[in-house]
């Protein structure tokens, strides 16, 4: 069973509800197999089609506290048992899911958080400018979430991209392989709240699993000898290799040899 951490954060700028806060309560501490669907051969999806989940949820506030809550919990190494993080988030004026893929080293809150704070410039002094969230969000497009979603490249200037920003340059500075990444949801005006917490579990799904890709070799034996190639180009270059190849998808397992 694969265990994810999912946060939310409370409501925030007089707003009553959240639904980041909503649908990480609703699974929190629920355990279900999440069915993902057959996959072809070829397609460089998940292996596992129908893995088993567990939630813990955490509510987040919506300031230099709540931002700063799970970095501190992974520099301290008090986040043990996950396979990932997923942050979720409310993206107001948008109809669909946004899937981010960084988080930018800036704030620039148009308005005040939940503690009055109100702040312009780096996040952490000197860091990078930008770090890749740690889920593969190429395995993510690969597969299919059953509803219509956004890859975004622009966390927001808000506590959102603080939150996801602290996260993985924490996970960086521990040197920790853990698939971490920031889910923006609109609200329940545009999609039904059963359908945001599927796609969450969809997500969830994929996240905490390697790509699987689907490869093919043949060994040719004459009279003692064995044909093998020498790779030419800039990976693995000299290396000698059985023939053979990477499927992709359409291919059958003769024409990728």
């Amino acid at each position: 069973m694969y265990k994810i951490l999912l946060t939310g954060f409370e409501p925030f700028a007089g707003l009553e509800t959240n639904i980041s806060e909503i649908i990480a309560k609703s699974l929190d501490l629920k355990s279900f197999i999440v069915e993902l669907g057959e996959s072809e051969i070829g397609a460089r999806r998940v292996q596992k089609r129908s893995p088993k989940i567990e939630w813990r949820s955490m509510i987040l506030s919506v300031d230099k506290t709540g931002s700063t809550h799970i970095s501190k919990a992974i520099l301290s190494d008090a986040i043990e048992d996950i396979d990932a993080i997923i942050h979720l988030g409310l993206a107001r004026n948008t109809s669909l899911p946004r899937i981010e893929s960084r988080a930018l080293n800036m704030n620039y809150f148009s308005s005040p958080d939940n503690s009055g704070r109100k702040v312009t410039g780096e996040i952490i002094q000197g860091a990078p400018s930008e770090i890749p969230v740690s889920a593969s969000v190429e395995l993510i497009q690969n597969e299919n979430l059953k509803y219509s979603y956004e890859i975004s490249d622009d966390a927001g200037g808000f506590v959102c991209n603080e939150t996801l920003y602290h996260s993985l340059y924490a996970l960086t500075a521990k040197k920790r392989d853990l698939p971490c990444i920031f889910v923006h949801l609109p609200s329940e005006d545009f999609m039904h709240i059963s359908e945001q917490v599927e796609f969450v579990t969809r997500i969830s799904a994929i996240v905490v699993q390697p790509m699987h890709i689907d490869v093919v070799g043949a060994v040719f034996e004459n009279d003692g000898k064995w044909l093998a190639s020498k790779r030419k180009g800039p990976v693995h270059s000299d290396k000698w290799e059985f023939p053979g190849g990477k499927i992709e998808l359409g291919e059958t397992e003769t024409l990728a040899l």
